[in-house]
């Protein structure tokens, strides 16, 4: 079975390079994509958008998130040209529930304004912040949590 890999660290988006799909959202890597019965990949799935981490408390799109979103905005214009998508936002255990949820609405918002100035048609994106009440690890431990701080990449069907 094929494995979408990346260099330097960074995990290409298989949902959006070869159209596959994700299992979950927690990050597992995306087998081969389906096919239509034509041999033509199809567009759909989900994916965490890893490489693009937020700081606590924090909304920016940092400079190795970019180039994680640039990879999205390439994927989503050369394989999914007409889906829509959910861009999930999430955050870590830390804070209070109102805190999280305006927090997770903002880095979703972030994602979107970031894939809207680079081509992507806005109508096709919706947002939608979880706050920490979907949390990949439970550990307290800093490094544990920063992995809660993410956003998810959904195709609406």
């Amino acid at each position: 079975m094929s494995r979408c890999r990346a260099r330097h660290g960074l995990i290409l988006l298989c949902l959006l390079l070869w159209v596959g799909r994700v299992g979950d959202s927690r990050g597992a890597d995306a087998a081969a994509p389906p096919s239509d019965g034509a041999g033509t990949a199809t567009c759909q799935g989900k994916a965490r958008l890893r490489g693009l981490v937020f700081d606590k408390d924090g909304s920016v799109i940092d400079p190795a998130g970019a180039a994680v979103l640039d990879v999205v905005v390439d994927g989503i214009k050369k394989r999914c040209p007409t889906q829509r998508f959910v861009i999930e936002g999430h955050t870590d255990i830390s804070g209070s529930p109102q805190h999280n949820q305006a927090l997770s609405e903002r880095r979703a918002e972030a994602v979107k304004s970031y894939l809207v100035a680079h081509g992507i048609a806005e109508d096709r994106l919706s947002t939608v912040g979880y706050g920490s009440s979907r949390p990949l690890t439970t550990n307290p431990s800093p490094a544990a949590q920063a992995i809660n701080r993410r956003v998810t990449l959904v195709v609406q069907n």
